[in-house]
């Protein structure tokens, strides 16, 4: 006789008790295996993954501009400029705009993932080919290249296997493919930190301090806010207490080296995601460098925050049908049946893959864990500066000098805040100078005053001509001649902190003759 005598209800947290223990939550979740049910995503993750997608190309190609004096990527071999004219700009609006709409709600997704990853490439490789590295950037550009190459790997496989997979496995499989590429972008920072100061990073990053003190000046003089008194006194703190340095700098790096571990399951993906999501906001509030698209891509595919919803949704369901022993016994069935059905589509997908030579070879690729993060951690190691591809040299040498760059007028002002005159803040700028250098003098280019001037004027050419503002040009009467300064924080023989500022540019380029060197301890 069946018994379907309600049991006594129990409440939700109850529930879990009975249900889960800490070892649940460490149990793997493979993320290369798409045969596994665990590694499945719902149709609303998938759905929110999209629009973040279409939310990074909108974001990181919106600021499109013409010149591009310093090739990179692509534009080593075709020129991109046109597309970032203004009629061209006009012209694509309204197709990025339909593509997007398509790809977020899975119309053609193949085709509108094509044109929108072209699109990216093209106007970030025209954007990084101004002379400044745009981060975000690249993580948008791989990510969506991902995708791109996901979706070829599985029409092609249709094509000569047969459509094996379920449609939702093969979503699935291409959010684990963008998770691990979101990991070997951080790992790619720390292994381009270590072998840029050969090894001795930890060791060095008690210079970062120095890097706090000009960065927030920068910061200051670009948005004309004044950076928090305690950023200074921090900097100076940490300078004077070496070892203390380390210990702040340190667990930042180690986060990044060891992320790949966070890839274990959606609950240390959940841990890393939000310890790395806490360490971009530390950055932003000491250092003023906002790393969005990092953030975005945390939120997205490690703190999962759709997935968790549901997630404790389906445990309150679960819970209010655990009192009805009857109920126990229909789960324990269906289980069992989805367990034998898995068993069999993946019996049937290996007996497929198996049938040649080169399909096995396939078969043993694609079970190789951590294959896309490995892949890109080359991809990125070798071509280092070539669109999408990085290998982020942020801070990847800490020494015991610490510089940026700003602007004078006539009357040795600053000119302040630069974001009000300039289409360029002055950290771009001063990647432009330094990447044009670089360039064009290979290595030498620091040692010789001459070289430094001719950069100087050519930068200061590129950021008065072509990314002024109006603003600029209304008051420029009042403001020229300007001058370019190099400020430079370093330590004396007597282990005291100094301050130079050096002209490394003019505009007009003829202004002036003579080399001027003011000194600030």
């Amino acid at each position: 006789m069946d018994d379907t005598r309600p049991t006594k209800r129990i409440g939700f947290f109850e529930y879990l008790r009975r249900s889960f223990s800490i070892w649940d939550l460490l149990r793997p979740s493979p993320t290369d295996d798409p045969d596994d049910i665990r590694n499945e995503y719902h149709k609303t993750d998938i759905f929110f993954r999209r629009l973040q997608l279409v939310i990074f190309v909108l974001i990181n190609s919106y600021a499109c501009h013409n010149p591009q004096p310093i090739p990179t990527g692509l534009a080593h071999f075709i020129d991109l400029s046109p597309i970032c004219l203004p009629d061209s700009k006009r012209a694509l609006d309204p197709w990025i705009l339909f593509f997007g709409f398509l790809y977020s709600f899975d119309i053609l997704t193949h085709l509108s993932s094509g044109f929108l990853l072209v699109w990216l490439v093209s106007a970030n490789t025209v954007n990084n080919s101004s002379g400044a590295v745009y981060h975000g950037n690249q993580l948008a550009g791989l990510l969506f290249l991902t995708d791109f190459v996901g979706r070829t790997l599985f029409l092609i496989e249709s094509y000569l296997l047969g459509d094996f997979r379920k449609k939702n496995r093969k979503e699935s499989l291409i959010i684990n493919w963008m998770t691990q590429v979101v990991a070997g972008a951080y790992v790619v920072c720390s292994l381009t930190k270590m072998i840029m100061s050969n090894g001795e990073w930890l060791s060095n990053s008690k210079f970062l301090p120095m890097g706090l003190l000009a960065i927030n000046e920068r910061a200051t003089l670009t948005y004309g806010v004044e950076s928090s008194p305690f950023t200074s006194v921090l900097a100076r703190f940490l300078l004077q207490n070496p070892f203390m340095g380390q210990l702040f700098f340190a667990p930042g790096f180690l986060f990044e080296f060891f992320f790949p571990i966070c890839l274990w399951n959606r609950f240390t993906r959940l841990i890393g995601g939000v310890m790395l999501y806490s360490m971009h906001v530390m950055i932003t509030y000491f250092m003023r460098l906002e790393f969005g698209s990092f953030k975005m891509a945390l939120l997205a595919f490690f703190v999962d925050v759709p997935f968790w919803i549901r997630f404790f949704l389906d445990l309150r369901k679960k819970s209010r049908r655990y009192s009805s022993e009857k109920n126990r016994k229909d789960e324990e069935k269906e289980s069992e049946e989805d367990q034998k059905m898995e068993q069999e589509r993946k019996s049937q997908a290996d007996n497929i893959i198996s049938s040649s030579a080169i399909s096995r070879l396939y078969k043993l690729a694609d079970r190789i864990p951590l294959k896309t993060m490995i892949l890109i951690i080359v991809l990125c190691l070798l071509l280092k500066e070539a669109y999408p591809f990085t290998n982020y040299p942020m801070f990847g040498n800490p020494v015991s000098r610490s510089s940026y760059y700003k602007i004078v007028d006539r009357n040795e002002q600053p000119i302040a805040p630069v974001v009000d005159y300039f289409t360029w803040t002055l950290a771009k700028m001063g990647k432009f100078y330094q990447s044009f250098c670089k360039t064009k003098h290979q290595k030498k280019w620091f040692r010789e005053r001459r070289r430094q001037i001719d950069c100087g004027n050519r930068t200061m050419t590129e950021m008065i001509e072509l990314r002024f503002k109006p603003s600029f040009a209304s008051k420029s009467k009042n403001l020229l001649p300007l001058k370019l300064i190099h400020v430079e924080y370093f330590y004396q023989t007597n282990s005291s902190l100094a301050k130079q500022e050096t002209v490394v540019g003019y505009y007009p380029n003829s202004a002036y003759s003579r080399e001027s060197i003011v000194n600030k301890l």
